[in-house]
């Protein structure tokens, strides 16, 4: 049995198209939810100018001074959060595309598997898939391994000698295979 390749070891991008753009809408909407709060503070910072109007002379320099030293700590507190929040995305967004894209790769391999079997006993020795378990898509690999193994049942009812034909290059010479053996066989 083969032993899983540790966490750091991984590839874990293996479909950039897919990969990407879940990353990118990730950001996007990160972004987008950012740039609301950003505003919404403007606003309440616009409705403290106003009432700052309002203040008499000394304590209106002390109010805007105090407003000022407030608007430049929340502006660098949103450059900081918003910049630890892309890269947590980022990753999120790596792992989280793996854990989608990862099975469907494996299903991908298995596929050509078949597709490349030059027989019947080349594509009777196809297995089964199996997802980590943290992987989504568990239902699509027993869906996948169900068909193998109805698959293998319909060859192994045949009888044996058809297991060892000789090369099937497309489906029109399988139909015409099939239709010699069913002849043999009646």
């Amino acid at each position: 049995m083969s032993k899983q390749p540790s966490v750091w070891r991984r590839k874990y991008i293996i479909n950039l198209d897919f990969q990407g753009s879940f990353i990118q809408k990730s950001l996007f909407i990160a972004f987008t939810i950012n740039v609301i709060f950003y505003f919404a503070l403007e606003f309440v910072f616009i409705k403290f100018n106003i009432y700052g109007e309002s203040l008499q002379h000394d304590a209106r320099v002390k109010f805007y001074t105090f407003l000022k030293d407030q608007k430049e700590i929340l502006n660098l507190t949103f450059l900081y959060v918003g910049s630890i929040t892309a890269l947590f995305i980022v990753f999120w967004g790596i792992f989280q595309s793996h854990r989608i894209a990862g099975p469907l790769f494996n299903l991908k391999l298995q596929l050509k598997k078949i597709k490349s079997a030059k027989n019947l006993k080349e594509l009777s020795e196809v297995g089964v898939t199996k997802f980590r378990t943290s992987d989504y898509f568990h239902d699509l690999a027993e869906e996948y391994n169900q068909s193998i193994k109805h698959i293998n049942k319909l060859l192994s009812e045949n009888n044996v000698e058809s297991l060892e034909q000789p090369e099937l290059g497309n489906v029109e010479d399988f139909e015409a295979h099939k239709k010699n053996t069913t002849k043999k066989a009646a």
